[in-house]
């Protein structure tokens, strides 16, 4: 344009300063000129502008105001917000009257993009601000497709809402970035919803969310609890995508890590126990005599062979059953080992009767293992008496060695199992998810499984006020 013609045309001038501005990122100038600009587009009759011309100075200013905000992720006054909110809404008012053909489809979608960022609440994470803005996230969305006629898609959209949630993921210098990561995610998903289309889109935000969930929690999230929500969102991804190679590789490694850390804390527990009761009963020594000097030697030997085979039993990583060698088992009657046991546990459960039905025979087990199995029937009920708020009854407990179907079977009397679930599954317990709680059950019959024998609860076959469990000898599995 000559200066002839700048002079003819009224907006020329400022237009040309305010494009000026904007290219050379000076968004504050570049952002009040355009401003003044629109006035005067306003001002103007309508004859002398076309509505592309307001559209892009809209453009421009939204733009600005965007780029000027962006680095104070979120932290915009109302009075910012409210700013541009309302340059948005004319932006939207001004595009439907812009022919479809000059309507430029990448123009939108930075926007688009660059709106979504700036909308994001990192400030404000209460449940009332989160929804109240993922819902006008998803409007946004609606408004979008609605308004540029066609020209904009719905796939072209949720892509660049995809790199927005993708760049907050990466975000991590800021302390709740991850509180936003779930937040963008979970709104997008709503967004998706069921559409087999977005099938891959949806397995990448599962993804993502698997990703974020391993790798930074809350602070009082267990490790059992973050690797169960991983599972989830694993899940969910192979579902929508069952190639997902991400996938199907972190499912493994959580599934890895979730056996190793669950072992390294089992055997964390068990083995301070163990180590406390042998040291106790060296410390009797000082003032025992006779008899009690070997009973006391019994009980150090059966504590040490209760903790050979916890070592043992944590060491296994693949099947676990039937792997105990013969050379680690005995041939014997497995009464007198029980009675054994018994007569060193806590008080009143020393006492527990032993009954015998039909004529004693032999059986092969682990005398470890087998001490692993009676140690944690015992303190299971000894807890629950305690946590129930029970008087122990004398005695606590019985066992029944069932010689005629190969089968030990153990009762106690506080009062059941009250929960549903396989109970010999991890954590699966009344006592809560918290410390090693709920590991005593799992490992008892891992216990069973690595002798080649089962332990079983049958819910629907339990006594009054009661819990039975059986330790099933009849087959080697």
């Amino acid at each position: 344009m000559s200066t002839e013609e700048m002079k003819e045309d009224p907006f020329a001038t400022l237009g040309q300063k305010a494009l000026s501005y904007f290219k050379a990122h000076n968004y504050s100038e570049a952002m009040a000129i355009n401003k003044q600009l629109l006035v005067k587009y306003e001002e103007a009759d309508p004859s002398e502008i076309t509505p592309k011309d307001r559209l892009v100075c809209l453009w421009r200013i939204l733009t600005s105001i965007h780029s000027l905000y962006k680095d104070m992720e979120g932290s915009h006054s109302k009075d910012q917000i409210k700013e541009e909110q309302s340059y948005y809404e004319r932006y939207m008012e001004v595009i439907q009257s812009v022919p479809q053909t000059e309507i430029v489809p990448d123009v939108i979608l930075t926007l688009f993009s660059n709106r979504l960022s700036f909308l994001l609440p990192w400030e404000e994470t209460d449940p009332d601000t989160l929804n109240r803005v993922a819902t006008q996230l998803q409007t946004m969305l609606a408004e979008f497709l609605e308004k540029t006629q066609g020209r904009v898609l719905k796939r072209d959209l949720c892509d660049r809402w995809m790199q927005v949630l993708e760049k907050v993921r990466r975000n991590v210098g800021r302390g709740n970035f991850h509180k936003m990561v779930f937040f963008l995610a979970e709104s997008f998903l709503s967004v998706l919803g069921e559409d087999k289309d977005f099938a891959h889109l949806r397995s990448s935000v599962y993804n993502l969310l698997a990703d974020t969930a391993y790798f930074f929690s809350e602070q009082d999230t267990t490790d059992q609890e973050r690797f169960s929500l991983v599972g989830k969102y694993l899940e969910k991804s192979l579902e929508n995508d069952p190639t997902s190679q991400f996938a199907k590789t972190m499912e493994n490694n959580i599934r890895r890590l979730e056996t190793t850390t669950l072992q390294i804390r089992g055997f964390r527990h068990d083995t301070r126990s163990r180590i406390g009761k042998i040291s106790g009963y060296l410390d009797r020594f000082k003032h025992l005599e006779g008899e009690a000097v070997q009973q006391n030697i019994a009980a150090i030997r059966s504590e040490v062979e209760v903790l050979q085979a916890l070592i043992d039993l944590h060491e296994i990583s693949g099947n676990i059953v039937g792997s105990l060698s013969i050379d680690s088992s005995v041939e014997e009657d497995i009464a007198p080992f029980i009675e054994e046991h018994v007569s060193v546990l806590r008080p009143l459960f020393a006492r527990a009767p032993i009954k015998r039905q039909g004529a004693p025979d032999k059986w092969r087990f682990g005398r470890g293992q087998m001490g692993i199995v009676l140690q944690n029937l015992v303190a299971n009920s000894d807890e629950a008496y305690v946590r129930r708020e029970l008087t122990i009854p004398d005695p606590p407990c019985e066992f029944i060695v069932d010689y005629m179907n190969s089968r030990v079977i153990y009762r106690d009397f506080a009062g059941g199992v009250k929960i549903a679930g396989n109970i010999f599954e991890a954590y699966v317990s009344e006592k809560g998810v918290q410390s090693d709680r709920g590991l005593g059950l799992p490992q008892a019959s891992r216990a069973m499984l690595m002798q080649g024998y089962k332990l079983i609860y049958d819910p629907d076959n339990q006594p009054d006020h009661g819990a039975e469990f059986i330790m099933d000898f009849t087959v080697n599995l």
